[in-house]
C-alpha cells in the first residue's frame, strides 16, 4: 500500500481551548528537554470545533525554553478538528511539541516539521510524545541521527525523512518503533545500510531508500520484514545484489531496483517473493538473465527490465509468469529472439531499440492475449509471413525504424487498429499486402522508398482514418490508389516527388479534413482534382512547382478554412480562383513571383483571418483590393515592391490589428492611408524609404501599441507627430537620420514602455524631451553623438529600468545625470570617451543591478563612486586606461557577482581592493600589467582574494605575473575556473593551489614553467581540465597527477619533455583525452598508459619517438584518435593496435616505415 498525504501546517492537539496556556506551559517545561534549531511554516486560521471556546491573541514563549535570550512571540489559534483543537506555534526559531495531557487516552496527531531548515535532531527530542502517529522531517538539512533519536515514539506509523543530507544509519536508530508502517529515506545521502537496520520494524509495509549512494545490501538488511509490500531501492549505486536479500518477503508486492549499477542478478534472488506483482530493474547494467531467476513469480504482472544490456533471452524465462501481463525490454542489445522465450498472459510487450535482425516464425505464437508489440528501432529485415499469425487480439503494432524492405502478402491479421512502418526501406507494397486489416484506423508508411503505389492497394481498409505517405520517392499517384478508404480523414502526401496530380485521384475521400501535398514537384493543378473533397478544412501546396492556379480550382473543398501555397512559381492570380471559399480564414500565398493583384480577387474571402503575401513582386496596390475582407486580422505585405500606397488602400479592414509593410520601397506615407484600420494593434513599416513624416499620418490609429519606422530615412520629427497614439507601449526610430528632437515630439505618449532611437545622428537631447515619458521601461540612445548629457534629463522617468547611451561621444557623465531613475537596473555607457567620474555620478540608482562602463578613458576611479549601489551585480570597467585600484574602491557593492577590469593598465593590486564584495563569483583581470606577485611584495599581497571567497572565475592571463606566492588562492574554496596563461610564471610552490578543491579548470600554458613539484597538483581532487601546453617542462615527475582523480582534459603539447617515466600519467584513470605533441619524446615504456582505461584521445605527433612497445597500447580499447605522425618510426610491431577496438583515426605520416 502505497501513503499519500497533504502536508497543510504543524498542527499539535490539546484538549480545550481553555486550557491552551497552561498545556503550552506544561509542555514547555515536561516535554522539550532539548529544542530543534529551524522555522515553522504556519497556516491561515480556521473555525474552532462547535461548543469549543475561542481562544485568540499571543502568548509569550518562555525564555527558559530556548538556548537564546530573546523573547519569542508566538501565535496561539483554533483550527477545525474532529477530536480537539489545534495548536499552533509560529515565528519562533524553536519547535514546541503540545500533547493532551488531561484525557486518560492520549489522542494521536501529527506533527509536520517539514522546510523547517533543521540541521541537527537532538537526543529523546520527542520524547513524551507517544500519542504521535506521524512525524514529517522532510526537506530540511538533518545530516545525522542520534541512535535514540525516536525514542518513546511507540505509536507512530508513519516517519518521513526523504530530501535531507543522512549519511549514516546508526544500528539502533529505528529501535522502538513497533508501529510503523511507513518509512522514507529517499533523497539522501546513505552509502552503508547496517544489517539488521530495520529489524525491529515488525509492521511495516511501505520503505523508499531510492536515490541514495547505496552501493551494497547487507545479507540481512531487511531481516524479519515479513510485513513489506513496496520497497523503492531505485536511484543508488547498487552492483551486487545478495542471494537471499528479499527472500521470505512474503507480502512484498511492488519492488524498484531501477537505476542502479546491477550486472548480475542471482539465481533465486525472487523466490520468496509469491505475492511479487511489480518488479522494476530497468536503468542498470544487466547482461544476462539466469534462466530461472524469475520462478515463482506466479503473482507479477509487471516487469521492466529496459536499458540493460540483455543480449539474449533463454528459452523459457518468463514461462514461470503466468500472470505476467507488461514485458518491457526496450533499450537493450537483444540480437535473437528463440521461439519459446515468450507465454502466457501478456498484453503488452516492448523489444524497442534491441539489435533483432531476425524474427523466428512462431516467435509470437503463444501470446493470443498480446495487444501491444514495439519492435521500433531495430536491424529487422524480413518479416516471416506468419510472423504475427498467432496474435488475434493484437491492437498496435509498431515497426518503425527497422530495415525492412519487402512486405509478404499476408504478413499482417486480426484486429489491428494502430500499424507504423514508418522509417524502413520499403520499395514495394504487395496487391492486398493490408487486405484483413478491417479495423485498421492508422498506417504509417513515411520514411521508406515507396517510388509507387499501387492503385487498390488500401482498398481492404475500410475504416482506415490518418494515413502517412510523407518523405518517400513517390512520383505518381494512381487515379485508384485511394480507392476504399471512404472514412479517411488525414493524409501526409508531402515530401516526395509527385509531378502530376490524376484527375479525381481524391474522389471517394468525402469525409477527408486534411491533405498535405507540400514539397513536392507539382506544376499544374487539373481543374477539377479537388472537387470530390467536400469536408477539407486544411490544405497545404506549399513548396512545389505551381505557375498557374486554373479559375475555381478550389470549388470542391467549400469547407476550406486553411490554404497554404507558400513557395510556388506563381506569378498571377485568376479573378475567380478563391471563389466559393466563404469559410477560409488563414491564406499564404507567400514567397511566390506575383506581381499584381486584381480587384476582385479576395472578394469572396469574407472570413477570411490571416493573409500572407510577403516575398512576392507585388508594386502597386489597388485601392479597393482589400475591400471584401471585414475579418481580416492580420495582413502581411513585407518585401515587395511597394512604392506608393493608395489612399484608403486598407479602408473595409475594420477587424485588422497586425500590419506588416517592412522591406518595400515606400517613400512617402500620406495623410489617408491608414483610414478604416482604427483597430490596429500592431504597425510594422521597417526598412523602407520614408524621409518625412506628416503631422497627422497617424491620427486615425488610437488603439496602436507597436508602431515601428526603424531603418528608414527619416530625418525631422514634426511636433505632435505622435499625437493621438494614447495606448502606444513600444516605439521603434532607430537606423534612421533623425538629428534632432523636438521639445514635444513625445508629448502624448503616456503609455510608452519602450522607446528606440539607436543608430540616428543625435547630438543634442533637450532638457524636458521626456519628461512626460512616465510609464517609460526602456530607453535606447545607444549609436548616436550625444556628448553632452543635460542636467536632469532623465528626470519624470520615474519607472526607467533600462537605459543604453553606449556608442555615443559622452566625455563627462554630470553629478544629476541620472537623478529621477529610481528603479533603474541597466545602465550601459560603454564605448564612450569619459574620462572622469565624479562621485556622486550614480547618486539615486540604488537598484540598478547592471552598469557597463567599459570602452572609455577612464582613468581614476574616485574613493565611494560606487557607493550606494547595493544592489548592483555585474560592473563591466574592462578596456579602460586605470593604472591603480584604490583600497576599498569597491567597498558600496555587497551584492557584486561579476567583475570585469581586464584591458587596462593595472600594474599593481592592493590588499583591500577587493574589500566588500563578498558575493563576486566572477574577476577578470586579464590583459593588465600585473607584477604584484614577485618576490619582494609576495607577502604583502598574498591576501589579495581574502575576503572573496565566493569566486568562482578568475581570470589572470595576459599580464606579467612571474612567481605564484604560496597559498595566494587558498582564500578561494569555491573557485571552479583559473586561467593563468600568457604570464611569465617560472615556479610553482607545492602549495600553490591550496584550499582549491573545487577547481575543475586550469589553464597555465604559455608560461616558463619547467619543474612541476610533486604534490602541486594534490589539492585539486575536482579538477578536470588542466593546461600546461607552451612552457619549458623537460620531464614529468613520477605520480605528478595523482591528485587529479576526476581529470578528463590533460594539455602538455609544446614543452620540451624528451622522457615519461612509467608512472608519468599514473593516477588520472578518468583521462579522455592526452596532447603529448611537440615535444622531445624518444621513449614511451611499455606501461606508461596502463591506467587510462577511458582515453579517447592521443596526440603523440611531432616527437622522436624511434620504437613502439608492442603492449604500450594494449590497455586503451576506448581509444578513437591516435596521431604518432612526425616521429621517427621505422618499425611497427604487428601486435602494437591489436587491442584499439573503437580507433577511427590513425595518422603515421611522416615516419621512417618502411613499404
Amino acid at each position: 500500500m502505497i501513503y499519500r498525504f497533504v502536508i497543510l501546517s504543524t498542527i499539535v492537539i490539546i484538549s480545550s481551548c481553555s486550557s491552551v496556556a497552561e498545556a503550552e506551559r506544561e509542555v514547555v517545561t515536561d516535554q522539550v528537554q532539548q529544542p530543534l534549531t529551524g522555522n515553522l511554516v504556519s497556516s491561515p486560521d480556521d473555525e474552532c470545533p462547535a461548543g469549543s471556546p475561542q481562544v485568540t491573541g499571543e502568548n509569550t514563549c518562555p525564555p527558559e525554553t530556548f538556548h537564546h535570550i530573546e523573547r519569542y512571540k508566538c501565535c496561539v489559534r483554533c483550527q477545525k478538528s474532529e477530536i480537539g483543537i489545534g495548536y499552533e506555534v509560529s515565528n519562533c526559531t524553536e519547535i514546541i511539541c503540545c500533547s493532551n495531557s488531561s484525557l486518560d487516552s492520549p489522542r494521536r496527531y501529527p506533527l509536520y516539521l517539514s522546510n523547517a531548515d533543521l540541521a541537527v535532531l537532538p537526543e529523546n527530542v520527542f520524547r513524551g510524545l507517544s500519542a504521535l502517529e506521524y512525524l514529517d522531517l522532510s526537506n530540511n538539512k538533518i545530516a545525522d541521527l542520534p541512535g535514540n533519536v525516536f525514542n518513546g515514539l511507540s505509536e507512530l506509523y508513519k516517519l518521513n525523512l526523504t530530501n535531507n543530507k543522512i549519511l549514516v544509519l546508526p544500528d539502533n536508530v529505528f529501535n522502538g518503533l513497533s508501529a510503523l508502517k511507513y518509512l522514507d529515506l529517499s533523497n539522501n545521502k546513505i552509502a552503508v545500510l547496517p544489517d539488521y537496520v530495520f529489524s525491529g520494524l515488525f509492521k511495516l509495509e511501505f520503505l523508499d531508500l531510492s536515490n541514495n549512494k547505496i552501493s551494497v545490501l547487507p545479507g540481512k538488511v531487511f531481516y524479519r520484514l515479513s510485513e513489506l509490500d513496496f520497497r523503492d531501492r531505485s536511484n543508488n549505486k547498487i552492483a551486487v545484489l545478495p542471494d537471499y536479500d528479499i527472500s521470505e518477503r512474503f507480502k512484498l508486492e511492488f519492488l524498484d531496483l531501477s537505476n542502479n549499477k546491477i550486472d548480475v542478478l542471482p539465481d533465486y534472488m525472487f523466490w520468496g517473493l509469491p505475492n511479487l506483482q511489480r518488479l522494476v530493474l530497468s536503468n542498470n547494467t544487466i547482461s544476462v538473465l539466469p534462466g530461472k531467476v524469475f520462478y515463482r513469480l506466479s503473482e507479477l504482472d509487471f516487469l521492466d527490465l529496459s536499458n540493460n544490456k540483455i543480449d539474449v533471452l533463454p528459452d523459457y524465462v518468463f514461462w514461470g509468469l503466468p500472470n505476467l501481463q507488461r514485458l518491457v525490454l526496450s533499450n537493450n542489445t537483444i540480437s535473437v529472439l528463440h521461439r519459446k522465450v515468450f507465454y502466457g498472459k501478456l498484453e503488452f510487450l516492448d523489444l524497442s531499440n534491441n539489435k533483432i535482425a531476425v524474427l523466428p516464425d512462431n516467435v509470437f505464437s503463444e501470446l493470443f492475449k498480446l495487444e501491444f508489440l514495439d519492435l521500433s528501432n531495430n536491424k529487422i529485415a524480413v518479416l516471416p509471413g506468419y510472423v504475427f499469425s498467432g496474435l488475434p487480439k493484437l491492437h498496435r503494432l509498431v515497426l518503425c525504424n527497422n530495415t525492412i524492405s519487402v512486405l509478404h502478402r499476408k504478413v499482417f491479421y486480426g484486429k489491428l487498429e494502430f500499424l507504423d512502418l514508418s522509417n524502413n526501406k520499403i520499395a514495394v507494397l504487395p496487391d492486398y499486402v493490408f487486405s484483413g486489416l478491417f479495423k485498421l484506423e492508422f498506417l504509417d508508411l513515411s520514411n521508406n522508398k515507396r517510388a509507387v503505389i499501387h492503385g487498390y492497394v488500401f482498398s481492404g481498409l475500410p475504416k482506415l482514418h490518418r494515413l502517412v505517405l510523407s518523405n518517400n520517392t513517390i512520383s505518381v499517384l494512381h487515379r485508384k490508389v485511394f480507392y476504399g478508404v471512404s472514412e479517411l480523414d488525414f493524409l501526409d502526401l508531402s515530401n516526395n516527388k509527385i509531378a502530376v496530380l490524376p484527375d479525381y485521384v481524391f474522389s471517394g475521400l468525402f469525409k477527408l479534413k486534411f491533405l498535405d501535398l507540400s514539397n513536392n514537384k507539382i506544376a499544374v493543378l487539373p481543374d477539377y482534382v479537388f472537387l470530390g473533397l467536400p469536408k477539407l478544412h486544411r490544405f497545404v501546396l506549399s513548396n512545389n512547382k505551381i505557375a498557374v492556379l486554373p479559375d475555381y480550382v478550389f470549388s470542391g473543398p467549400f469547407k476550406l478554412k486553411f490554404l497554404d501555397l507558400s513557395n510556388n512559381k506563381i506569378a498571377v492570380l485568376p479573378d475567380n480562383v478563391f471563389s466559393g471559399l466563404f469559410k477560409l480564414e488563414f491564406l499564404d500565398l507567400s514567397n511566390n513571383n506575383i506581381a499584381g493583384l486584381p480587384d476582385n480577387v479576395f472578394n469572396a474571402l469574407s472570413a477570411l483571418k490571416y493573409l500572407y503575401l510577403s516575398n512576392n513582386k507585388i508594386a502597386v496596390l489597388p485601392a479597393y483590393v482589400f475591400l471584401g475582407l471585414p475579418k481580416l486580422h492580420r495582413f502581411v505585405l513585407s518585401n515587395n515592391k511597394i512604392a506608393v500606397l493608395p489612399d484608403n488602400v486598407f479602408n473595409g479592414l475594420s477587424a485588422l490589428k497586425y500590419l506588416y509593410l517592412s522591406n518595400n520601397k515606400i517613400l512617402v506615407l500620406s495623410e489617408n492611408v491608414f483610414n478604416g484600420v482604427s483597430k490596429l494593434y500592431t504597425l510594422v513599416h521597417s526598412k523602407n524609404k520614408i524621409a518625412d513624416l506628416p503631422g497627422n499620418d497617424f491620427n486615425e490609429l488610437s488603439k496602436l501599441y507597436i508602431l515601428d519606422l526603424s531603418n528608414n530615412k527619416i530625418a525631422v520629427l514634426p511636433d505632435n507627430v505622435f499625437s493621438g497614439l494614447f495606448k502606444l507601449e513600444f516605439l521603434d526610430l532607430s537606423n534612421n537620420n533623425i538629428a534632432v528632437l523636438p521639445d514635444n515630439v513625445f508629448n502624448g505618449l503616456s503609455e510608452l514602455d519602450r522607446l528606440k532611437l539607436s543608430n540616428n545622428k543625435i547630438a543634442d537631447l533637450p532638457g524636458n524631451v521626456f519628461f512626460r515619458l512616465s510609464k517609460l521601461h526602456r530607453l535606447d540612445l545607444s549609436n548616436n553623438n550625444i556628448a553632452v548629457l543635460p542636467d536632469y534629463v532623465f528626470s519624470g522617468l520615474f519607472k526607467l529600468e533600462f537605459l543604453d547611451l553606449s556608442n555615443n561621444k559622452i566625455v563627462v557623465l554630470p553629478d544629476s545625470g541620472f537623478w529621477g531613475l529610481f528603479k533603474l537596473h541597466r545602465l550601459v555607457l560603454s564605448n564612450n570617451t569619459i574620462s572622469v567620474l565624479h562621485r556622486k555620478v550614480f547618486y539615486g540608482v540604488s537598484e540598478l543591478d547592471f552598469l557597463d562602463l567599459s570602452n572609455n578613458k577612464i582613468s581614476v576611479l574616485p574613493d565611494y563612486v560606487f557607493s550606494g549601489l547595493f544592489k548592483l551585480k555585474f560592473l563591466d570597467l574592462s578596456n579602460n586606461k586605470r593604472a591603480v585600484l584604490p583600497d576599498y574602491v569597491f567597498l558600496g557593492l555587497p551584492k557584486l557577482h561579476r567583475l570585469v577590469l581586464s584591458n587596462n593598465t593595472i600594474s599593481v593590486l592592493h590588499r583591500k581592493v577587493f574589500y566588500g564584495v563578498s558575493e563576486l563569483e566572477f574577476l577578470d583581470l586579464s590583459n593588465n600589467k600585473l607584477v604584484l606577485f614577485n618576490n619582494t611584495i609576495s607577502v604583502l599581497h598574498r591576501k589579495v582574494f581574502y575576503g572573496v571567497s565566493e569566486l568562482d572565475f578568475l581570470d589572470l592571463s595576459n599580464n606579467k605575473i612571474a612567481v605564484l606566492p604560496a597559498y595566494v588562492f587558498s582564500g578561494l574554496p569555491k573557485l571552479h575556473r583559473l586561467v593563468l596563461f600568457n604570464n611569465t610564471i617560472s615556479v610553482l610552490p607545492a602549495i600553490v593551489f591550496y584550499n582549491l578543491s573545487n577547481l575543475d579548470f586550469l589553464d597555465r600554458s604559455n608560461n616558463n614553467i619547467a619543474v612541476l613539484p610533486n604534490i602541486v597538483f594534490n589539492e585539486l581532487s575536482n579538477l578536470a581540465f588542466l593546461d600546461l601546453s607552451n612552457n619549458k617542462r623537460a620531464f614529468l615527475p613520477d605520480y605528478v597527477f595523482l591528485g587529479l582523480p576526476k581529470l578528463h582534459r590533460l594539455v602538455l603539447f609544446n614543452n620540451t619533455i624528451s622522457v615519461l617515466h612509467r608512472k608519468a600519467v599514473y593516477g588520472v584513470s578518468e583521462l579522455d583525452f592526452l596532447d603529448l605533441s611537440n615535444n622531445k619524446i624518444a621513449v614511451l615504456p611499455d606501461d606508461v598508459f596502463s591506467e587510462l582505461f577511458k582515453l579517447e584521445f592521443l596526440d603523440l605527433s611531432n616527437n622522436n619517438i624511434a620504437v613502439l612497445p608492442n603492449i604500450v597500447f594494449n590497455e586503451l580499447s576506448n581509444l578513437a584518435f591516435l596521431d604518432l605522425s612526425n616521429n621517427n618510426i621505422a618499425v611497427l610491431p604487428s601486435i602494437v593496435f591489436n587491442e584499439l577496438s573503437n580507433l577511427v583515426f590513425l595518422d603515421l605520416s611522416n615516419n621512417n616505415i618502411a613499404a
